[in-house]
């Protein structure tokens, strides 16, 4: 239900159903199963699908290096601290 509210709802799939079913002429909100077919059929489009998954940019790779740099700092500096003060490690680490 969460991915259909983000992603996958589309006016334009109810039109068609409502078009195709009578029975579905007044229904005001999808159905659960419309967000099970509309998430199956997703599911299917991109396995069968030949382009490959968009690459990250040379930017997002650099931003993604630079934060684990600083994270791994901030745990050597947490460490130098820990055993500065006579402790063998700081608690959950």
């Amino acid at each position: 239900v969460l991915w259909y509210a983000r992603y996958g709802h589309d006016p334009a799939d109810t039109d068609d159903r409502r078009a195709a079913r009578p029975w579905y002429r007044p229904k005001a909100e999808p159905a659960f199963e419309d967000m099970v077919i509309k998430l199956r059929r997703t599911l299917i489009a991109t396995r069968l699908s030949r382009s490959r998954p968009a690459q990250p940019t040379s930017d997002q790779i650099r931003i993604v290096l630079a934060a684990w740099d600083a994270a791994a700092a901030q745990l050597r500096n947490l460490r130098g601290y820990c055993s500065r003060q006579g402790r063998s490690g700081a608690p959950g680490v």
